[in-house]
C-alpha cells in the first residue's frame, strides 16, 4: 500500500494493540480468477520465535483449499472517519483518517481435534477477558463426540513474514489544525471518532 513516512507506524507493539482490539480481518488469497476473500477475527502472537495468528474456518469454506497453496494476504482495519476541511483554521479539503495493520504470510492448517480448539480458546480468550463476567470456553455438545469438530471446522496458524501498519491521523497537517480537528472529533462524541482521538493522542 501507498504509506508516506508520515503516517507509518514501525512500533510493533502500537499494529498489535489495534490488532487486538479490532480483530476482524480480511483474509486475502490469489486465485486464477482473482483474489478469494474471507472475513475472519484472527488473534496475534508474538513469540521469540516471529509473529504468528490464528483462525478458523468452516470445513465447507473452500478458502481452507487455497490457505494450502498459497500465501496469504492480511488487512486489519482500525477505527476510521471523515475529516471536515472545517475543522481547520482555513479551509482546505475534506480527507478520511484511519489506521490499519497489513500482514502476509504463509499457513499452517491445523486439523485434529486439540488444535483446532487451541485456536477457538485462544479468540475466545481474549474477547471474554475484558468483559465483567467471562465466558468460560467450552466445546458444545453437538461438536463434542470423536471426529465431529474436526469436520466442522479448521483452525489455521499464520507466520507473518511481512508486515506494515499505517495510521493516517492528520500528521500531515499543523498544530492548529491538528487541535481543531481533535476539537471536532470530541464534539462529534462516537465510537469511531473517540477511538481515532486516542490514537490520536498517543
Amino acid at each position: 500500500m501507498y504509506n508516506p513516512s508520515k503516517f507509518k507506524v514501525e512500533d510493533l507493539d502500537k499494529s498489535l494493540d489495534l490488532i487486538s482490539r479490532y480483530p476482524l480481518a480480511t483474509l486475502i488469497s490469489h486465485t486464477a480468477d482473482g483474489p478469494f476473500v474471507s472475513h475472519l477475527p484472527l488473534v496475534a502472537e508474538k513469540t521469540s520465535d516471529g509473529l504468528f495468528l490464528y483462525g478458523h474456518l468452516a470445513r465447507a469454506n473452500p478458502h481452507l483449499k487455497l490457505l494450502k497453496t498459497s500465501s496469504v494476504y492480511i488487512i486489519f482495519h482500525g477505527p476510521n472517519g471523515y475529516i471536515t476541511p472545517s475543522w481547520y483554521a482555513e479551509h482546505d479539503v475534506p480527507t478520511w483518517n484511519y489506521a490499519v495493520v497489513h500482514m502476509q504470510g504463509e499457513c499452517e492448517l491445523m486439523e485434529n481435534s486439540a488444535a483446532i480448539e487451541d485456536c477457538l480458546k485462544r479468540l475466545t480468550h481474549q474477547m471474554e477477558a475484558k468483559r465483567e463476567l467471562p465466558w468460560e470456553f467450552s466445546i458444545p455438545s453437538d461438536l463434542s463426540a470423536p471426529g465431529v469438530m474436526e469436520r466442522a471446522i479448521t483452525g489455521f496458524k499464520i507466520s507473518v513474514m511481512r508486515m506494515q501498519a499505517k495510521f493516517k491521523l492528520s500528521q500531515n497537517r499543523n498544530e492548529t489544525d491538528r487541535a481543531g480537528v481533535i476539537n471536532g472529533l470530541q464534539q462529534e462524541g462516537n465510537d469511531a471518532s473517540r477511538e481515532m482521538l486516542r490514537l490520536m493522542r498517543e
